[in-house]
């Protein structure tokens, strides 16, 4: 089980949006963290996208690992401005 999952907008098969509602629906991942870390301003996201925070890209190595530490330490929001 992971601790917190990391996912773009823009993939091959599912797109992240469609990922983060096909995860939410298992209970086992209700309580996992989602990170929406994309290209794609985040009003441009396709619904629905159930995350936890968005950082739009580029965003410093710095700066995606402070806000993975503040999603594992449950301080979770909406959006995130890199």
């Amino acid at each position: 089980m992971p601790d917190v999952i990391v996912t773009d907008c823009m993939m091959p098969i599912m797109d992240g949006p469609t990922f983060t509602a096909t995860i939410r629906q298992r209970q086992e991942y209700e309580s996992v963290p989602i990170l929406m870390y994309s290209g794609v301003p985040e009003e441009k996201l396709p619904a629905p996208a159930k995350y936890d925070a968005y950082m739009q890209k580029p965003v410093s190595d710095e700066r995606l690992v402070e806000v993975v530490k503040e999603l594992l330490e449950g301080r979770q929001q909406t959006a995130v401005r890199a």
